[in-house]
């Protein structure tokens, strides 16, 4: 593309981004960045996120964050990729710091979002920590829609990693019928 002169737009290096964090390719990865800021793309919202993306999923999570910290604005598509880049790479911890701060900002979670979150609790074997995010989600309403069953399942997935089988079995046996149509019937 680049040799037959056609310039890149807003909706070619997310999709270039996107296909070296598949394979990885950190080394293409950071030479698409440096196309990226040659063409005037560093500050388009879409196009840094999938920069964050490409460096989580290859391993770099520093890179990532800079990316994240030099951004002038966030949306909740770039929470969940340096949020979830943390979980993936093993730096729960720094995961956890990051959904905390989501939440300090007034940026709402999305199934996203918790489903990293509770993966998160699932990885550290923390059961303390898993029953607070549980109730974080039961305050706010997650696991109450059809589309919720990922969140419903990760809490499921938690509890039986930490051993606690009537929890889960708690969990699963408020999935059913929501909203008069019973979702157990479309196998979910």
């Amino acid at each position: 593309m680049l040799w037959a002169g056609v310039k890149p737009d807003v909706y070619t290096f997310p999709c270039i981004l996107r296909t070296c964090g598949g394979v990885p390719d950190l080394a293409r990865g950071r030479e698409v960045h440096v196309h990226v800021i040659r063409y005037g793309f560093e500050s388009d919202i879409d196009v840094l996120n999938a920069l964050i993306t490409v460096y989580a999923k290859c391993g770099d999570v520093f890179s990532a964050r800079l990316v994240f910290d030099k951004m002038i604005r966030r949306d909740r598509i770039t929470w969940n990729a340096m949020i979830s880049g943390y979980f993936e790479n093993e730096k729960c911890l720094d995961g956890l710091k990051m959904f905390c701060m989501m939440r300090e900002l007034s940026v709402d979670p999305d199934l996203m979002t918790m489903t990293s979150v509770i993966s998160a609790c699932d990885l550290l074997g923390d059961e303390k920590l898993g029953r607070v995010i549980h109730g974080y989600v039961v305050k706010t309403g997650f696991g109450f829609d059809v589309w919720d069953l990922w969140v419903d399942n990760s809490l499921i997935q938690m509890y039986l990693s930490v051993g606690y089988l009537e929890e889960a079995e708690e969990v699963f046996s408020q999935i059913g019928i929501m909203d008069g149509y019973d979702i157990r019937l479309r196998g979910y």
